[in-house]
């Protein structure tokens, strides 16, 4: 609907003017909300993937070294 009609529906003067201005920013303030949080949670899911990947090179990684680490804990023991 357009602004004016809605002004002259709601009985015009300033009150239905600023009654109409605020929809209008509560509208366009809630669309940028919602792009905002679609953003956030792009974000969030590309996080969690770089969270994944890094877990599973540490995990790689410590498992080549997991029996290296065996051993050195072996030889450790047994100079006690």
């Amino acid at each position: 609907m357009n602004p004016e009609n809605i002004i002259r529906e709601i009985g015009g003067g300033l009150g239905a003017v600023v009654i109409v201005a605020l929809g209008i920013v509560v509208v366009v303030l809630f669309r940028r909300l919602i792009a905002v949080q679609d953003k956030r949670i792009e974000e969030m899911r590309e996080m969690g993937r770089e969270t994944r990947l890094i877990v599973e090179q540490t995990n790689l990684a410590l498992g080549t070294l997991a029996e290296p680490l065996r051993e050195a804990v072996r030889e450790m023991r047994a100079r006690k």
